[in-house]
């Protein structure tokens, strides 16, 4: 887990929203158990930018990575989309593991609700998916007390599937996303 200034250092000074805040606190409270599948907040993987997508200073100074989305590598990052300071302003993406970089969420309270589904997210060239198997899921060790909190804290409540966030989020900002990537990224 990193200590709150390594955290604030991967945002250049742009304005965090309190609820990202609230739930850095609510992580650290969690003495590291798992609350939803494959998140984890992390710092430095504009490393992974740099060495998996582009070195371009404007590609790097426009994606904010601020966590794991999944065991095997894949990040969230917030993509500033113009000149929003404000990450409350900014959608989420993902970008995988083994490539594939998509967004997932019109801003941080929607990757919230998506995270109440507590899986793992699935990224390919095509597209990304939050799936699990209902006759072999097992809840994360916190996605009770997690649900419990971002409830009284946000009023969110579960969702017991995350297309329809990822649909809505895609359909308003994948295209310019894609456009915009499409300038840095070695097709």
């Amino acid at each position: 887990m990193p200590t709150l200034k390594e955290f604030l250092d991967n945002f250049n000074g742009c304005t965090l929203p309190n609820e990202l805040m609230q739930f850095l606190e609510f992580q650290n409270r969690s003495d590291g158990d798992v609350f939803s599948e494959g998140f984890e907040f992390s710092t430095d993987e504009k490393q992974g930018l740099y060495y998996g997508w582009s070195k371009d200073p404007d590609f790097l100074n426009n994606l904010f990575p601020f966590a794991r989305a999944n065991y095997s590598g894949s990040f969230y990052a917030f993509w500033r989309n113009s000149a929003a300071t404000d990450l409350n302003d900014m959608p989420i993406a993902i970008f995988g593991d083994e490539g594939g970089e998509h967004i997932v969420a019109e801003n941080f309270l929607q990757l919230l609700k998506i995270l109440t589904f507590d899986a793992e997210p699935m990224v390919s060239h095509d597209k990304v998916i939050y799936y699990k198997d209902e006759e072999d899921y097992r809840p994360s060790p916190k996605s009770d007390s997690f649900k419990k909190w971002i409830r009284a804290s946000f009023n969110i409540d579960p969702i017991d599937s995350a297309d329809e966030i990822v649909h809505l989020a895609q359909e308003k900002y994948g295209r310019s996303f894609n456009d915009w990537k499409l300038k840095y990224l070695k097709v």
